[in-house]
């Protein structure tokens, strides 16, 4: 018998990345985060007008923005100004002589009213990472109120950076720069309309996937993941510009027509955010998530196009065969356990064939198979003995990560009941007065 050594990083091959993306569309579906997509993308446009006059309140406020200026940069969307008066807000806003108890009254009800939004997303955030993540319900609100004051913040922040850079280009020291090279401040300053709200959801995006999950993910992973989820979005609203004609929707609806394209998109980017949070939780966790997947993997006897494909992407698991020193490979008719053996491992068939004497009836396992349970379950000696039939490759699984394994998923913990019935058949027998 022997073990492969070595200490090495396990590779990411094709068919694991493969794998992970099967396993975060499935988990996707199991979790139903569609119907929390769509509570993200409702409670999004309910917060939306509070949100945006929280922004206007900070900047013509707090850090006294123009609001001639502030108007002029945000007219330039259409967006804006088909939904309601932006001057008029922006008057309303700056007539505010000073502040009393109502608008004291008002500032409260707009944080309770953008509040909902985020809770939706911490809502979606915690179906995912439930099985991992110690439930966390004062830090959750904690993490609601602090999401919604920093991306206020942030955004009104990178706003009156964009309206200061544009009164400094404004000088007439800058004169002759803009005289030189017109069209390169005009090319700069659409860029920067254009990415700007990108720029501000991947920094959403990634603080969310690093503070809501509560499993610890690495900085590089939150913002690859926030980078891709944000660059998804971007393709994916070319493309919804391309099939849908929005001339034609502002002939016949008007201003509605604005609201359901825009939640339309806004219920795109939620489905991706909760993606990519399941793609995060996938690789995080994926060596116990793939021993679920085998565990549960089809019988060869299954012929519908799902099983198979599951038993073909799955039946060779690259990422625990690759470098790993619990790869046994076994010679044709070396022992892999005797009986009153103490081990609890538990194995799997990668390559070849194994038998399982036990008390003269002898059982057999393929690839594809798991073996050795029953020991683990029990925490007892082994009554059975396994020995290769011809030259085969098992991958060895810790008893305590097969435990753990059981915990967390109940299909797994299901099908190992099976073991649990054998045994008391085998030990007491199945009788009229003793079912099993």
């Amino acid at each position: 018998m022997k073990k492969r050594q070595s200490g090495k990083n396990r590779k990411i091959t094709f068919t694991t990345a493969a794998q992970t993306c099967f396993l975060a569309a499935s988990l996707f579906i199991r979790n139903n985060l569609t119907s929390f997509a769509s509570a993200c993308a409702f409670g999004f446009l309910f917060s939306f007008i509070p949100v945006v006059m929280m922004i206007f309140i900070i900047l013509i406020r707090i850090l006294h923005a123009s609001p001639e200026i502030l108007y002029s940069l945000i007219s330039s969307d259409r967006f804006f100004s088909n939904i309601f008066s932006m001057q008029s807000l922006l008057g309303s806003i700056r007539s505010i002589g000073r502040v009393g108890s109502f608008e004291v009254f008002i500032v409260i009800s707009i944080f309770w009213m953008a509040r909902r939004f985020f809770a939706s997303v911490m809502d979606g955030m915690y179906k995912i990472f439930h099985k991992a993540a110690p439930p966390r319900p004062v830090l959750s609100q904690l993490l609601i109120f602090a999401g919604e004051v920093f991306i206020v913040i942030l955004t009104a922040s990178v706003i009156f950076i964009i309206i200061s850079a544009r009164a400094v280009f404004s000088l007439p020291f800058s004169g002759p720069l803009r005289t030189a090279a017109p069209e390169v401040f005009s090319i700069m300053v659409r860029r920067l309309a254009d990415w700007l709200p990108y720029f501000l959801a991947l920094l959403f995006i990634a603080l969310t996937y690093k503070t809501a999950s509560g499993t610890r993910p690495s900085v590089p992973l939150c913002v690859t993941a926030a980078a891709s989820c944000t660059l998804t979005y971007r393709a994916a609203v070319k493309l919804m510009n391309i099939l849908i004609d929005k001339n034609k929707y502002d002939l016949i609806y008007g201003v509605l027509s604005h609201l359901i394209v825009l939640l339309m998109e806004v219920f795109v980017f939620f489905i991706l955010v909760l993606l990519f949070a399941e793609v995060i939780y996938v690789i995080q966790f994926f060596d116990l998530l793939l021993l679920g997947e085998l565990y549960l993997l089809p019988s060869i006897e299954k012929k519908d196009l799902l099983s198979l494909f599951r038993r073909k992407l799955f039946i060779r698991p690259d990422y625990l065969m690759c470098g790993d020193k619990n790869i046994i490979r076994c010679k044709t008719g070396q022992t892999v356990f005797t009986v009153s053996d103490t081990t609890t491992d538990v194995f799997y068939i990668a390559e070849g064939k194994i038998r399982l004497n036990r008390q003269g009836t002898c059982t057999f396992f393929g690839r594809g198979c798991f073996f050795g349970e029953q020991a683990c379950i029990f925490n007892k000696k082994r009554d059975e003995e396994a020995t290769a039939v011809c030259n085969s490759q098992i991958i060895r699984i810790d008893g305590s990560r097969f435990r753990q394994l059981i915990e967390q998923d109940p299909r797994v913990a299901a099908k190992s009941m099976s073991q649990i019935s054998d045994y008391f058949t085998r030990i007491y027998g199945r009788t009229g007065s003793f079912l099993v």
